[in-house]
């Protein structure tokens, strides 16, 4: 959803680490608000469809792609790469995004905490993102909450401040682990009433990535050009005298 206030708290909490960021809109519920959009002039920005639903077959998912694609556009947005609402994955999404030619695609649906990888007969890439986010601890929380009797305001705030605390402690845990593996690492989450109400999530996190010096601090579509340059390199290993020889090649243009 469009929040404004949410909206503009996430992108001060961001400031700075604009490069480092990826905005998949929901294009029917900011169509109404082109200033907003302008405000992501840019960055990089990708597709959520139109209609935030992933449906079962090509034509619909086709159309709803399209839809919020153009709606970007008409913003004066450019559009790399896609996530399926919802993180769903199925056949019908696969050919949808094979047909627009998209470049790359998050769906948790199919692959979470893995490298990028391209689906069987597919030609986009996948790119998993870690599948835990605010708003899935804060509704853990709430159903939690829902066990109890009538729940006060403040204390209910309260709960949702300690969903926030637990998650930035996941967020950097995660982070510290993959990095410690040399893995990529690509928290997400949504503005509206998570990120955006708590915007402490991004900057305690942020910070933290900022003290691993190793990590390319990168958006979504960088390491996906990036991703695929790097799987057309193909390594040889020659034999000279006593030593091997290693050499990467790239094929032409």
């Amino acid at each position: 959803e469009y929040n404004a206030k949410d909206f503009v708290r996430t992108l001060d909490a961001i400031a700075g680490w604009e490069h480092a960021t990826s905005h998949y809109v929901c294009a029917s519920t900011h169509e109404q608000h082109p200033d907003a959009l302008r405000r992501l002039d840019g960055m990089h920005v990708g597709a959520h469809g139109y209609w935030h639903h992933t449906y079962l077959n090509r034509v619909d998912n086709e159309r709803n792609i399209q839809r919020g694609i153009d709606v970007l556009h008409s913003a004066g947005l450019s559009c790399s790469g896609f996530v399926a609402p919802h993180g769903r994955y199925n056949p019908g999404l696969a050919a949808a995004l094979h047909a627009l030619q998209i470049d790359h695609s998050s769906e948790f649906g199919l692959a979470y905490d893995d490298l990028p990888f391209f689906p069987s007969g597919s030609n986009v890439l996948q790119i998993p993102i870690h599948p835990l986010c605010l708003g899935v601890v804060m509704e853990a929380a709430f159903a939690a909450a829902a066990q109890l009797p009538k729940l006060d305001p403040e204390v209910r705030c309260k709960l949702f401040r300690r969903a926030t605390a637990a998650t930035i402690e996941h967020f950097v845990q995660v982070t510290r682990t993959k990095y410690d593996a040399c893995d990529p690492v690509f928290p997400y989450g949504h503005r509206d009433g998570r990120v955006g109400r708590y915007p402490e999530l991004l900057q305690e996190t942020l910070g933290a990535i900022a003290g691993f010096g190793s990590i390319w601090k990168t958006t979504l579509a960088e390491f996906a050009a990036w991703w695929r340059q790097r799987a057309a390199i193909r390594l040889q290993v020659h034999r000279h005298g006593d030593s091997l020889i290693i050499s990467g090649q790239t094929p032409a243009p």
